[in-house]
């Protein structure tokens, strides 16, 4: 009976027929999908036309076992005589349908893979990572794949203190319970035979419901010092106990009843110190004995606007950092001998420059003279010799500030900020990126929580060479603190240096939405719509935040890359001998100015700037650094164009030494231009179009505008290359157009 059924099947073609529909089917859904994502027509229109198709074969099944086809026409089966059935030659025209839908199915097949779809806005990179990220920003978060830089392991003389419980759990004593915290452990950091983590970390463990054992193995210490601030009118109560983290046990505890007074708490701060010490086993020297026993001010109410300072200036948002100026100031106005509190001031004020408005001249002026201050009242903290350091870096006295760096860290080791900012200048400035690499896995050892750091982590992996593992500790960072600006922006820029400009838009847009005062974010924004090509939108921006600071050095340099785009080489120069004038010792605007006068057949002024920036050694006209290689090649074209051709050659025989010495992707574009300069336009025609090819794109207009490249643009590599960026470039604004329009439809 089966059997017979299934022959009748076969003999009326109903096995046939599904086949062709299916395959057909297949066609006309993929070719729908196509023509609906081209229009942006909504989801249930695709949705409608598969369930037209699923009922499409139910009826075609159907008519094929009911009806026939005959020389007459369509009949149904049982008026048709057997054997003046055609089922035989309807077959192979099934036959032949079901080859030609085939073929169709392997043409579309092969054109996906050469020209894949792009991935829905709905699901970009920012979307997908906020849908699959379980991490959140508290502390009850354990996190799987750690950010680079987290050690586990611990010693016998590691330490963690915990934030203290206010257990008055009034507002009044909450300032004095995170000022005792604060100043106990600047304290014990004091204490070199410790290793004691920073509050950066330690603050995201308060009120947590994690065990003493999680909090230690998370922050990699042995020990843990927890303990409680009760007060009650001029008397405080603090409890205080130190936990073995392995077994749980007490090593030491205390309970201190004193009068509020500053001498009282530096006092039982300086006891504490000095008992966990003991515990521990640690050996005091008569230096540390000293330090331990020194008061910071006399002043309560100074002491504790300092604290509340130390507090705004970690989440490194503009707006915290100008109230924790404002704090710091107040602290100072309240004991003028605060030395800490003009360090934070200093130290506020280069976080402005850096993640603010704060104009760089400004930054240098006032700073450094808060750091004269704090050096004439207290030359003996590591904080006060730390921002010494970090502005000498600032003045380009790299030697001497590596000296003072050295000697901050012997007086004290434990302190964070001098690996982090130490890190940062032999990263920036010196292309040490070994060990700069090492300092800031140092100071993520001391600070492990603290996305500041753990983010310039991954800054010196991705200057180091290393994108893909710089790019996953963006990712972790982000997973600890889904909205630090730092991180999203460091995705931004790493998709820019993939040549992934609309994902890099999108990322940059929520950084600069997540820290709206902070203008290096917006000038990468500009920057990124540069790249994509899209010069009135980055007009447009660049109006808009001008408004509220016009001469910021970051908007110069964005506004002469426009320049640059648009080919106005002599507007970007008008525009840096004015900013010139407001700024005259702006060390990165006399290399602008050094950059746009070379443009402009200004070679004598080119040299003379650039060479004055950084001087050579030993007979050697310019210092070629890491970070002044992009300036090589203008230099050794206006060399050339000044006569001084056997010079401009020993530059350019230097700068590839350097090259040779750098990450492939920091010098991509000075290869190029070098090749350029010696005149041989074939090899750097062909390295811009490998450069194409493998996606290596940003910055890309501007070399297009350098004199040296002039004869590259005549080559059939170059112009074949660069038709193909053109297309790679339209392709991603309709992606990144196409997400707009989902993100703002309603």
């Amino acid at each position: 009976m089966a059997n017979s059924f299934i022959k009748e099947l076969k003999r009326r073609n109903v096995f046939r027929v599904g086949i062709a529909y299916l395959i057909s089917a297949w066609v006309v859904a993929q070719v729908t999908d196509l023509v609906l994502d081209g229009i942006n027509a909504p989801d249930w229109v695709m949705q409608a036309v598969l369930l037209g198709l699923g009922l499409g074969l139910i009826a075609a099944l159907i008519i094929a076992w009911a009806y026939e086809v005959t020389p007459e026409g369509i009949k149904k089966e049982k008026d048709v005589v057997r054997d003046e059935s055609i089922t035989n030659i309807t077959a192979k025209k099934l036959d032949v349908i079901t080859l030609v839908a085939a073929v169709a199915v392997l043409g579309i097949f092969g054109w996906q893979q050469i020209n894949p779809v792009p991935i829905n806005p709905e699901s970009s990179e920012l979307d997908k990572f906020k849908e699959n990220s379980s991490a959140k920003l508290t502390t009850s978060v354990k996190l799987n794949n750690p950010p680079v830089g987290i050690l586990r392991e611990s010693d016998s003389k590691s330490i963690a203190v915990l934030p203290f419980t206010n257990m008055a759990n009034n507002p009044e004593s909450e300032a004095i319970t995170l000022g005792l915290h604060d100043d106990l452990l600047t304290h014990i950091s004091k204490i070199s035979e410790l290793k004691v983590i920073s509050r950066t970390s330690v603050l995201r463990y308060r009120d947590t419901q994690k065990s003493i054992g999680e909090i230690a193995q998370e922050l990699g210490v042995a020990n843990i010092l927890e303990g409680g601030v009760q007060r009650a009118g001029n008397q405080i109560r603090i409890n205080i106990q130190l936990i073995d983290a392995k077994t749980d046990e007490h090593l030491w505890a205390e309970i201190y009843d004193r009068e509020l007074t500053t001498s009282n708490i530096f006092r039982i701060q300086s006891e504490i110190s000095e008992k966990i010490a003991a515990a521990l086993k640690a050996t005091l020297s008569p230096q540390e004995q000293q330090n331990l026993h020194t008061k910071s001010t006399d002043n309560i109410d100074a002491y504790n606007a300092y604290n509340a300072g130390r507090q705004r200036i970690l989440s490194r948002k503009s707006s915290d950092l100008k109230q924790a100026l404002a704090l710091f100031q107040r602290a100072t106005k309240l004991d003028p001998d605060f030395a800490l509190a003009y360090v934070g001031q200093a130290d506020t004020m280069r976080l402005l420059n850096e993640y603010s408005d704060l104009p760089r001249p400004d930054m240098l002026e006032l700073g450094e003279a808060l750091v004269a201050r704090a050096l004439s009242i207290a030359p003996e903290l590591a904080e006060v010799q730390t921002s010494r350091a970090a502005f000498l870096y600032e003045r380009g006295q790299f030697a001497e500030a590596e000296t003072v760096f050295k000697y901050s860290l012997s007086l004290n080791p434990n302190y964070a900020t001098t690996y982090h900012w130490y890190g940062l200048m032999l990263r920036e400035y010196s292309g040490r990126y070994s060990e700069a690499l090492s300092l800031h896995r140092k100071a993520a050892e001391l600070d492990p929580l603290s996305p500041v750091i753990l983010v310039n982590v991954g800054w010196t992996l991705f200057s180091s060479g290393l994108q893909k593992q710089a790019l996953a500790q963006f990712y972790r960072v982000l997973e600890l603190a889904p909205d630090f600006s730092g991180a999203l922006t460091g995705v931004s820029i790493i998709k820019a240096r993939a040549g992934e400009f609309e994902q890099s838009i999108i990322w940059a847009r929520e950084s600069t939405a997540a820290d709206r005062g902070n203008i290096d974010f917006i000038a990468n924004l500009i920057r990124m719509y540069l790249n994509i090509g899209e010069l009135n939108t980055a007009k447009k921006l660049l109006s808009e935040a001008k408004i509220k600071v016009p001469h910021h050095e970051s908007y110069i340099y964005v506004e002469s890359a426009i320049d640059l785009f648009s080919g106005n080489d002599v507007r970007a120069l008008i525009r840096v001998e004015e900013a010139l004038k407001i700024q005259p010792e702006n060390s990165r605007l006399k290399g602008l100015y050094a950059f746009v006068s070379m443009l402009n057949g200004r070679y004598k002024i080119a040299i003379e700037h650039w060479t004055n920036l950084s001087p050579g050694k030993d007979g050697k006209l310019f210092g070629i650094t890491a970070r002044n290689i992009g300036d090589v090649p203008g230099l050794a074209w206006s060399l050339k164009q000044s006569g001084e051709t056997e010079q401009a050659e020993q530059l350019i025989a230097q700068a590839f030494e350097m090259i040779n010495k750098l990450p492939p992707q920091n010098i991509r574009w000075s290869k190029i231009g070098l090749m350029a300069v010696q005149g041989d336009s074939q090899s750097a025609a062909q390295a811009y179009a490998v450069a194409i090819k493998e996606n290596k794109i940003e910055d890309w207009y501007w070399i297009e505008q350098m004199p040296y490249f002039s004869e590259v643009k005549k080559r059939p590599e170059y112009i074949a290359a660069r038709q193909q960026l053109m297309n790679k470039l339209e392709l991603q604004r309709e992606k990144l157009a196409r997400h707009d329009r989902l993100e703002n439809s309603p």
